[in-house]
Order: structure tokens, then C-alpha cells, then sequence
């Protein structure tokens, strides 16, 4: 075991030359270099303490292959031999040297006196060899010992497990105006080339982070944008967006950073786009076109617009995103609903067009891959089957293991990545919802109830009207308005599941007699018939998770709000309520 290798520091080919010389010694002299009697004072010597001279244990040895050993035993591997070649060069030396048949050109006395010396030299080693024939079938056992030690610890480290990237990062807020939708950041992390939604009008702006200076690229109109992008040199900005008047079509654009005119380079388009390493060709995805039910990814050169289809796959599997690998061999393409499961990620080789699936979940829905620089995964959006916040996971490749990057109760809706591979630009957005309870005396009165935990998305009443029963992002949190009682709390894992209603009472009222309710901020009220009864709920355990809701809910998304409108079954069909939603574009910087 070499000084370093004791250290735990990083090894190389100087390590198996100094084994080589522990070897070497042992074979010369009969005797271990670095001895103890135990692990502690042999690791002592080898960091600290020379062996013994050879030639004092032999002192048949020739003083270069003395000096040949003591080089090899150095331990600083700078002073060491740098290459097998170096030290294989001075052992042939020495055995031309010492070789007994070797002609000098001098007197025939003086070549029989220089022919018997360079004998007797030369075969000291085989004599010592002979002497220690013993020793010499142990040094031979535990050179190969070694040997084998030596390559089962490299490839031990080589292996080893390392921790998913961005385990430990710190957080940094860019905006604070609730109106970022898109994000980019350039390959040197100077710049965020970000779109910003303020009331229907869309526009693209670039921030300058030291600096923290805003300017506007694109003004603003009512068009909508697909996906922003810098250039692998970064001196070209990308941003995939309709027109006015036509959101269905999608245009792909070029600008320089600096300024100019953005020039149209694709018409019809139906996802952001990725680069190829060196910057050549970008990779894109086409819907139905030419062929209706089925989506294209196609290749194109930026140069001179010609394109490829690399492969096709039914519509129902479209999933707007695409990342081209460091390396340029695999395109990668979240699958929608790949036959009975709910997403996977797809891995297509560039040559063939091949697609095999490296990761499939039926429990998290995958949007937005990006690969990190060093090729050993991708950072991408994961999103619950019943939950609405995505959170950024990363995915190891191929092995296909996904580890959770962000644990918390916001949700991110896009995801960049310098080419340090250190910094991550997000949206981060954050909803804030708070429930109001009201008597009939008029929303004056009106007493908002604080829920710890996410979101509040839903609430009910229990056929008393005493229990209030809050659904959050993570499980069902049941509280009675007016106590100060802690509330409990059950995991999603608890199924809820309705009684049923007396027979006199309407098949669908789960509201609260003699109640009206306000959620969400700017509020809306939500009124209720009187007198109506109401149906009780039972809880029990049950896994998975199967929802069964009394209301319908569709959700249209405008940006800086989230809006879902209730429809209650053959009541009150104008009844809704909003809820205002944050978003924030975050930079995120792994620690080393």
C-alpha cells in the first residue's frame, strides 16, 4: 500500500510502481520494507519512516539496484519513478551492466577480470533469490495478493456510490414580481433570459444576475411562449412562441443577446428545442404533421435548414420537452401514459432512432428534462398522479434512479442549467390560499381559519356542520373551526369515501346548512342553500389512494393566477372560487 492510497487520496499508475518496489525489496533482501505488529505501526512507517537499507541486509547487492529500490519507495510520488518504462529502463541498464558476458574493449587480462566481476555482480541476485527460495514462493503469493488488493480497491473507488447531485444547494431569488412563466440561463450563468406574463400580454426580458439589470427583448402581445433557450456559445438567444391571433401554431425565433431583429426559423413547431453539443443542430418535436394521431422528433441543421425525422410515436404519448446528451448519442423525450403506467423517459439513440424507456413511474408524471453537463443524468419535473406541485428530481442515467432534489410545498414549472453544471434557474411558484368562514350575518364577520401545511384545494362539512375537512397537497387535514384543538392529520394513503345520504335529502349537498364559505385571495363567496342536509364521510385505510369527488373542476392557468371553477351537480352551477398563485423565477446553486 502506497503513502497516498493510505491517505485516501486520489491514486494512479505511481502507486502500483511504489507496490512494485515493496516487492522488489522483499525479493533483494528476504525482508519486508515496512513492517509492524500491527495494522497501525505499518501504516505508520509507510507514511513516515524509511525502510532499511537493502544493501546493509544483502550486501551482495549492487548499489544501483539499491538506489533503483529506494527511488520506487519514495513517498512522495513527485520524487517517485513517473512511468513503468523509467524504472524498466534502469533495470535493463543495470543488467547490461552487471552482465558477465558482456564485451569491454580493453586488454584480454583486464576483459577475464571485468568478465568474472560483472559474473559474480550479476548473479548476486539469483544467489540471494536461492538462498530465500522460501521466501521468494511468499513474496510471490503476496505480490499477487497486492496485485489483486490493488485492483479490486481501484475499482471499488471507481464504483463507488456518489450522491445525487444538488443534495445540498443554496437558494437565490431573481424576481419577486409574480409574473415570470419562462426561464433560461445562459452557459456561463451571467444572464436569465426569462418571459414574463402581465395580464394576458406576454414578453421576453433578459437579466443581467451580477448586475441584477433588466432589459426587454421582445416587447410585449398576445402571443404565447413554448420555450426560451440560449445558444451553446451564448451568443444567440431561442424562444419557440404563437403569433396574435393564432395561439394553435408555434414559431421558433432567433435573436442575438446583444440585440436585433429576431429572425424565423421554423415554422410549426410543438416543443422547445435542444442543441447538439457543438451547436450544429437542434432537436424539436412536431405533432400531426403530415400524419394526424402521430408526433414526429426531428433534427435539424441550424446552417442550412435541413432536417431529418429521427423517429415517430402516437400523439398521445407528446410531451412538449426534449434534451440532447453531452455526449450527442441520445435524445431524451418524456412518454405520456406509456401503456398502463403514467410517464417514463425515453432514450433515443441519434444513429438509429431506437427508443428504449430507462425510467417508467406510475406514480410520478415526468416534464422538462435537462441534462447535467457530466452526462451522469438529467434534472427534470416530477409531479404526483394526485397533486398539483412538481417538484425537481434527479434522474441518473441509464440506470433510471430518480432521487428527489426540492421536498417542499411549492411547485416549479421550468428548469435550465449553466454549463458548470453547478447553477439551476426555476420558476418557483407559490400559491397561497386561505379559508374564510362566514355566518349568515354578512362577510364583515367573516373569520379566516389558519391551516398549517400546503395549500388548502378543498373544503367540507360533516353532517353537523362541526368538522371542517381540509384536503392539502400531501394528505386530509380535519379541524373543527371554532376549537383550538390541534387538528389531526391523515396521509394520502387514507381513503375517503361518502355515506350515503338520507333518502329525503338532494344526492349531491356535502355543503354546510345555514353556511357560506370564501376561499383564496382576492376572495370569492361561496354561497349555499339553507336547510339543505347534508351527507356524512367515513374514513379508512385504504392504498392507493382512490378519489371520489361530488364536484367537477377545470382549471385554466393565466399566469399569475390559477383559477378553477366548481360546478356543483345539478347545483348552483355559477358557484367558483380562485385562488392567486406566485410565480418566481429561483436560481439554485449546488455546493461542493
Amino acid at each position: 500500500m502506497s503513502p497516498e492510497q493510505a491517505k485516501g487520496k486520489e491514486l494512479d499508475a505511481r502507486t502500483d510502481l511504489f507496490s512494485f518496489g515493496a516487492v522488489l525489496y522483499e525479493m533483494a533482501t528476504g525482508m519486508l520494507p515496512f513492517r509492524g505488529e500491527s495494522s497501525a505501526t505499518v501504516f505508520e512507517a509507510i507514511l513516515n519512516r524509511a525502510p532499511a537499507p537493502a544493501i546493509r541486509l544483502n550486501p551482495d547487492l549492487p548499489a544501483k539496484l539499491e538506489d533503483i529500490i529506494n527511488k520506487a519507495l519514495e513517498k512522495d510520488r513527485g520524487l517517485r519513478y513517473q512511468h513503468a518504462s523509467d524504472m524498466r529502463a534502469d533495470l535493463q541498464r543495470l543488467k547490461r551492466d552487471t552482465d558477465s558476458s558482456r564485451q569491454i574493449p580493453a586488454a584480454a587480462q583486464e576483459i577475464s577480470g571485468a568478465a568474472q566481476l560483472a559474473h559474480a555482480s550479476g548473479s548476486s541476485v539469483v544467489t540471494v533469490a536461492k538462498q530465500h527460495k522460501l521466501g521468494l514462493g511468499i513474496t510471490s503469493v503476496v505480490a499477487i495478493l497486492l496485485v489483486l488488493a490493488a485492483a479490486y480497491g481501484i475499482y471499488a473507488f471507481l464504483s463507488r456510490t456518489r450522491p445525487a447531485p444538488f443534495q445540498n444547494f443554496s437558494v437565490s431569488k431573481v424576481t419577486e414580481t409574480g409574473k415570470a412563466t419562462l426561464v433560461a440561463i445562459s452557459p456561463d450563468g451571467k444572464y436569465l433570459l426569462h418571459v414574463m406574463n402581465d395580464n394576458g400580454q406576454q414578453s421576453l426580458w433578459l437579466r443581467n444576475v451580477p448586475t441584477n439589470s433588466n432589459t426587454q427583448v421582445v416587447a410585449p402581445g398576445p402571443v404565447v411562449y413554448m420555450g426560451v433557450r440560449f445558444s451553446q456559445d451564448g451568443n444567440y438567444l431561442y424562444f419557440v412562441r404563437s403569433e396574435a391571433g393564432n395561439s394553435a401554431l408555434k414559431y421558433l425565433y432567433r435573436a442575438p443577446v446583444l440585440g436585433g431583429t429576431p429572425q424565423r426559423l421554423v415554422t410549426d413547431i410543438d416543443s422547445s428545442i435542444s442543441f447538439s453539443p457543438d451547436g450544429s443542430k437542434f432537436a424539436y418535436l412536431l405533432g400531426n404533421n403530415p400524419k394526424v394521431g402521430e408526433y414526429r422528433v426531428i433534427i435539424r441543421t441550424l446552417g442550412g435548414g435541413a432536417e431529418r425525422t429521427l423517429a415517430t410515436a402516437p400523439i398521445n404519448e407528446l410531451v412538449t420537452d426534449v434534451a440532447w446528451s453531452p455526449d450527442g448519442k441520445t435524445i431524451v423525450t418524456p412518454v405520456s401514459q406509456p401503456g398502463d403506467k403514467l410517464s417514463a423517459l425515453g432514450a433515443l439513440d441519434v444513429e438509429s432512432g431506437k427508443r428504449s424507456l430507462f425510467v417508467i413511474s406510475n406514480d410520478l408524471y415526468f416534464t422538462r428534462p435537462v441534462w447535467l453537463p457530466d452526462g451522469s443524468g438529467l434534472l427534470a419535473l416530477a409531479v404526483h398522479a394526485f397533486s398539483n406541485q412538481p417538484q425537481i428530481v434527479f434522474i441518473s442515467f441509464p440506470a433510471g434512479k430518480v432521487s428527489a432534489v426540492t421536498r417542499d410545498t411549492n411547485a416549479y414549472t421550468d428548469l435550465s442549467v449553466a454549463a458548470d453544471g453547478r447553477t439551476v434557474a426555476t420558476i418557483e411558484r407559490q400559491t397561497h390560499q386561505n379559508p374564510y368562514v362566514v355566518s349568515d350575518g354578512g362577510s364583515s364577520q367573516a373569520r379566516e381559519f389558519t391551516v398549517e401545511g400546503s395549500a388548502t384545494n378543498e373544503v367540507s362539512w360533516t353532517r353537523d356542520g362541526q368538522l371542517l375537512v381540509t384536503a392539502t397537497g400531501s394528505g386530509i387535514l380535519c379541524s373543527i373551526p371554532h376549537r383550538t384543538r390541534r387538528p389531526c392529520f391523515l396521509s394520502s394513503r387514507t381513503r375517503i369515501s361518502p355515506m350515503p345520504a338520507p333518502t329525503d335529502a338532494p344526492s349531491s349537498s356535502l355543503l354546510a346548512p345555514r353556511s357560506r364559505l370564501i376561499s383564496g385571495a382576492p376572495m370569492r363567496m361561496v354561497e349555499t342553500r339553507r336547510n339543505l342536509p347534508t351527507v356524512n364521510l367515513t374514513m379508512r385505510p385504504s392504498a392507493p389512494p382512490t378519489p371520489r369527488r361530488w364536484f367537477t373542476r377545470t382549471r385554466t392557468t393565466n399566469c399569475r393566477r390559477l383559477r378553477w371553477k366548481v360546478e356543483h351537480r345539478n347545483r348552483f352551477p355559477n358557484s367558483q372560487f380562485s385562488a392567486a398563485s406566485q410565480f418566481v423565477p429561483m436560481v439554485r446553486q449546488r455546493r461542493s
